[in-house]
């Protein structure tokens, strides 16, 4: 998971077992490229048709978790914009018909926050407690820092804080850890491997495990749901066990050939 801090922003094209990770499959996408995760709580949303909307451009390393995060204030939100656009036909003739895929270019019929209505689906307690705490922690992580409330944001703060305390890591390094493990949803969480089997889901950007997130969290960033926090504890974890996440990512055809780390 280890180089330099200053790489420029990549755009996702399409991709031609131990204890710290997951290493099972998940789907999922960030702007282009699908993928494979399971969230945290499952959704059912609705928004009238007569409802106000905006509109939002997707750009390269967006999430409709990360949209609805910077446009309704919650990324749980992300099934009401899905709802309103689905079967929209986007740019290149493809229609808007899996919330995990979103393309480069699309535009997305937003609802303003007002309309945009809770989550219908009873939820146990403790999802409940899980979902809002994982996305308050997405859409507050950059929060008067200075960087972007998506991705490229939490990638960008993170190796800042990191290199204060003397890690070095690419950003393409932790771009493709992310891409590949979670899709970019900091609410991801595999219940489905054996990490989950033992009561220590795979959560998270990074899919870290608690104790693991624990052994490695820097001070003052002790939130697995928190993005810049998930990522930092995953950089600290593979330059522990890897000699860097750069060697992580290396050792995976830089990426095309991603295992569980």
């Amino acid at each position: 998971m280890a180089s330099a801090a200053t790489a420029p922003t990549p755009r996702p094209t399409q991709p031609a077992a131990d204890p710290g990770a997951e290493s099972g499959a998940r789907s999922a996408t960030i702007a282009n490229v699908s993928h494979t995760w399971s969230t945290a709580t499952s959704h059912t949303t609705t928004v009238s048709n007569t409802a106000p909307t905006g509109s939002y451009t997707v750009a390269g390393g967006d999430t409709l978790f990360a949209i609805a995060a910077r446009t309704l204030g919650s990324g749980d939100k992300y099934w009401t914009i899905f709802n309103l656009n689905k079967n929209r036909l986007e740019t290149g003739g493809e229609r808007f018909t899996d919330p995990n895929l979103i393309r480069t270019g699309w535009t997305l019929k937003v609802p303003t926050a007002a309309a945009a209505t809770a989550p219908a689906t009873a939820e146990s307690s403790t999802s409940s407690s899980s979902s809002s705490s994982s996305s308050s922690s997405a859409s507050t992580a950059t929060s008067n820092t200075g960087y972007s409330n998506n991705l490229d944001g939490w990638i960008r703060q993170a190796i800042s804080i990191l290199n204060s305390h003397g890690y070095v890591v690419s950003y393409n390094a932790i771009y493709q850890t992310v891409l590949h493990e979670s899709a970019g949803n900091p609410s991801a969480v595999n219940h489905s491997d054996s990490n989950a089997a033992r009561g220590t889901p795979s959560t998270g950007l990074m899919q870290m495990i608690q104790p693991t997130f624990n052994a490695y969290a820097l001070s003052g960033h002790g939130n697995i749901y928190n993005p810049v926090d998930n990522i930092i504890a995953g950089v600290v974890y593979a330059q522990a066990r890897y000699g860097g996440l750069d060697n992580v990512v290396a050792a995976r055809c830089g990426g095309s050939c991603w295992y569980g780390y």
